[in-house]
C-alpha cells in the first residue's frame, strides 16, 4: 500500500463513517487502503482527539462504530433524505426562518438530487404534489390531467404555478395556459401531474397573486371583482361559528351578536356558509343577502317537493 499524508488518512476514515456508520476493522483498512496495524493506531489517535468511536469486539472480529449524533454541530444526511427534508420544510407557511433553512439544505444538496423525478411516485396524491412543488419551484410549466366539477370533465391542461396553499384540502395557485386566467385548482383532482419544459412558463406579478388569494374565499375564486359582505351571528352561537370561519373576516363583537365582515370574489362559497348556519344568522349587504335567499328558496322548493311525492303535508 502507498505511503500518504496523515491528514489524507483522517480524512478518508472521516469519509468512509459519513458514509456507513459501522464499520468491520478489516473492511475499513481495505476502504482507507491502510494495513489493519495502521488503521488501528489512526483510529486509536482519533479516539484520544474526542471522536466518539466505539471499539466492539465480536471474535473474530472488530467492529468501530460512531453514533447517530457523532457529526459536529448537526446530522449528516443522505441526498435524499436532504431532498425529503426540502420538500416539507417547502411546505410550512412562508417566513425569513424557513427561507434560511431552505437555503442551507439546497446549499448541501448536489445538483443531480435536486432535480431527480421520481416517476413510481409520480401518480400518488403525495408524487403529484411534490411534481408541482418542483414545477413552482424551478418555473416550468407543468402538464395536469385535471377534473373539473363545474364542467363536470376531465382534460388535460397547462398551467404556471404560482403558489401552493397547504392545508386538509391542499390547492394550488396557477394561471391555466387555456385562458390566461389566474386559477386556484385542487390537488385532488388532479390525476397526473409531469413538468413540461417545452411549454413557457408564464410568470405572475406577486401583487397579482396576493390579490387573488385575498379575494378568494375557502379556496374558490369567481373571477370578478371584490363584493363587500357583512353579517351578523347572535350568541351563544356565534362562539362557535367564530371558531369555524373557513376564512379569516373582520369581527366586531356587539352585545348579543357578533358583526362578520370583509370583501369576497367567492360570494357563492360564502352564501352556502350562511345558508348552512340557519336561523342564528342575518345578512347585510344586499348581494350576499340574494345570494343567501336564492339557495334557501331552492332548498325549501326541493325539499317540498320530495315531502309532497312522499305524501306529507306540504306547509
Amino acid at each position: 500500500m502507498g505511503r500518504r499524508s496523515g491528514f489524507e488518512t483522517i480524512a478518508r476514515i472521516f469519509v468512509a463513517f459519513l458514509q456507513q456508520q459501522t464499520w468491520r476493522q478489516t473492511d475499513l483498512a481495505r476502504e482507507c487502503e491502510l494495513s489493519t496495524k495502521a488503521l488501528r493506531a489512526r483510529l486509536l489517535d482519533l479516539v484520544g482527539a474526542g471522536v466518539p468511536l466505539q471499539r466492539e469486539k465480536e471474535h473474530p472480529h472488530v467492529y468501530w462504530s460512531v453514533p447517530h449524533s457523532w457529526f459536529p454541530s448537526g446530522t449528516a444526511l443522505a441526498a435524499a433524505d436532504v431532498s425529503l427534508v426540502v420538500r416539507l420544510v417547502a411546505r410550512l407557511p412562508r417566513s425569513r426562518e424557513r427561507e434560511k433553512v431552505l437555503g442551507q439544505l439546497l446549499g448541501g444538496l448536489p445538483a443531480a438530487g435536486q432535480h431527480e423525478a421520481n416517476r413510481q411516485e409520480e401518480q400518488s396524491k403525495s408524487g403529484v404534489l411534490a411534481t408541482l412543488e418542483d414545477c413552482s419551484a424551478q418555473n416550468v410549466a407543468g402538464r395536469i390531467d385535471y377534473f373539473s366539477a363545474s364542467r363536470g370533465d376531465q382534460a388535460v391542461r397547462h398551467v404556471s404555478i404560482h403558489r401552493v396553499l397547504y392545508g386538509d384540502d391542499v390547492r394550488f395557485l396557477a394561471t391555466c395556459h387555456r385562458d390566461g386566467a389566474l386559477k386556484l385548482f385542487r390537488l385532488d383532482r388532479v390525476l397526473t401531474a409531469r413538468p413540461d419544459p417545452n411549454e413557457p412558463c408564464r410568470p405572475a406579478v406577486d401583487e397579482k397573486v396576493e390579490e387573488h388569494l385575498r379575494a378568494s374565499f375557502a379556496g374558490f375564486h369567481g373571477g370578478g371583482s371584490p363584493v363587500p359582505f357583512s353579517f351578523v351571528v347572535r350568541w351563544p352561537e356565534g362562539r362557535w361559528v367564530l371558531k369555524n370561519l373557513p376564512e379569516a373576516m373582520a369581527v366586531d363583537h356587539l352585545s348579543s351578536s357578533a358583526r362578520l365582515s370583509g370583501a369576497t370574489a367567492g360570494l357563492d362559497v360564502l352564501a352556502r356558509f350562511v345558508v348552512g348556519l340557519g336561523d342564528m344568522a342575518q345578512v347585510e349587504t344586499d348581494e350576499l343577502r340574494d345570494r343567501v335567499l336564492l339557495l334557501a328558496q331552492g332548498s325549501l322548493r326541493s325539499n317540498a317537493a320530495v315531502r309532497k311525492l312522499n305524501g306529507g303535508a306540504v306547509g
